[in-house]
């Protein structure tokens, strides 16, 4: 008949910008929808509602046990999109980015590693594809956590990254880290 069916207010969110859970029990059947609420938020400009965001706190940690494959997926969709810092500080604030790396990120390191996030999202998409920003964003995570490049290296293969993407990686700590040597007190 061509009738809008919409049982759970879906219009009147998507016109809110707003991303809303329907049911929490989602969330703890599959809690890698805590780490695609962040990629929506980046990709899609939907803000998640606080509903949602005290829903992904509580299920967040359960994405420990979901298959490295997967989170690894829809991490690397995230961290390509142009516009993702927003929605990287809600996945922190919200335990989200942790157990999605695997790794531990205190306030202090957080505080370092933001900015340079938004500094990433303001190069201009065709300057830097999707692809090569992946790779910059996890540089400049794993630079601000003080890993060394082989630890970097080891902990993206870890996590199931590619051996190729890790010692891309591996390879841009390495340049800063000459780069920063090399620089003065000026």
């Amino acid at each position: 008949s061509g009738r809008l069916l919409d049982p759970f207010g879906g219009l009147a969110d998507l016109e809110s910008r707003r991303l809303a859970t329907v049911s929490e029990k989602n969330l703890a059947d599959d809690p890698l929808r805590c780490l695609r609420a962040a990629r929506l938020f980046a990709t899609h400009a939907l803000a998640p509602d606080a509903r949602t965001s005290r829903a992904c706190r509580s299920f967040a940690p359960a994405l420990a046990r979901v298959a490295s494959e997967r989170v690894q997926g829809e991490l690397s969709k995230l961290l390509e999109v142009q516009d993702c810092s927003a929605a990287l500080a809600w996945a922190w604030r919200n335990g989200v980015l942790e157990p999605a790396f695997g790794l531990s990120i205190p306030g202090e390191k957080w505080k370092r590693i933001a900015p340079r996030m938004a500094t990433i999202d303001a190069i201009p998409r065709r300057t830097l594809p999707g692809e090569r920003r992946r790779r910059l964003r996890l540089a400049a995570l794993a630079g601000a956590l003080g890993l060394s490049p082989a630890e970097a290296a080891a902990g993206l293969r870890g996590r199931r990254w590619s051996t190729e993407e890790a010692g891309d990686v591996a390879r841009l700590l390495e340049l800063s880290e000459q780069a920063a040597s090399g620089l003065s007190g000026d």
